[in-house]
């Protein structure tokens, strides 16, 4: 090997190629530099693909929770407004004192119903794993985490809450000591012990004034809720289909 390399020195030397034999051995050198580079960008373009797939999936999942979320406060607006109409028929009875009606034991059984939400929160859990800067867009980002982390869990802790501690403190014993509950029956109903004392009743009037309230105030906040979610998932779309652009 030793005897080699003599003889290859030698052979430039006599051929004055030392300067040609350093200029190969730099091209080689950049040539290896250049595809250690490409490769690298390689890599790179692949993992900043990774990781815009990543993007584009855990955006669809947010837009596909909310949706379900959208579908929950439908039906939470659809009962919790009928209950508000057996509610104003039960109160024009009693500020009109108008006889019993036995169509009236359909109202008086949703006296301490209401729809309690159920949110899913799945993809926005499989965020939060992955890690909220796993989406590029700031403003976006913090709207979903807002949504999820304080306005759902808002009407959960708040206004459901609020309705749950009042029932469970004031309609229920009231209503249990009032009324005769026959809701087994189709369409489920509840027959007062006495019609006539219900209805100069102040305690009742102030119970129905109250569960009107809370019922009109969560109303008016899944209103509230839903444009804010509507809103969010039209952004969402936006933003996916930027990422196709």
């Amino acid at each position: 090997m030793i005897n080699f390399f003599r003889k290859t020195r030698k052979k430039l030397a006599d051929d004055n190629k030392p300067v040609k034999y350093f200029r190969y051995a730099i091209g080689e050198i950049a040539l290896v530099v250049i595809g250690i580079l490409i490769a690298l960008s390689i890599n790179n373009w692949n993992e900043e693909r990774k990781y815009h797939n990543q993007e584009i999936t855990m955006l669809k999942e947010i837009k596909s929770s909310l949706n379900e979320n959208i579908v929950q406060l439908n039906l939470m607006l659809e009962y919790n407004n009928d209950v508000i109409k057996s509610y104003e028929i039960i109160n024009e009875f009693y500020d009109k004192k108008l006889p019993y009606n036995d169509s009236l034991d359909i109202h008086f059984a949703v006296l301490d119903n209401w729809e309690s939400p159920f949110f899913n929160y799945s993809a926005y859990m499989t965020l939060k794993n992955k890690g909220v800067e796993l989406l590029s867009n700031d403003s976006l980002k913090q709207r979903i985490v807002r949504v999820f982390e304080y306005d759902l869990e808002l009407l959960t802790n708040d206004q459901d809450k609020s309705e749950w501690n009042y029932n469970m403190a004031v309609v229920l014993p009231f209503f249990s000591k009032n009324f005769t509950d026959i809701r087994l029956s189709s369409p489920k109903t509840s027959k007062p012990n006495n019609y006539g004392e219900l209805m100069d009743d102040q305690e009742f009037k102030n119970i129905l004034r109250h569960i009107m309230l809370l019922r009109n105030g969560g109303i008016k906040q899944t209103l509230e809720l839903k444009k804010t979610i509507e809103d969010l998932m039209n952004d969402i779309i936006i933003e996916i289909q930027n990422h196709y652009d």
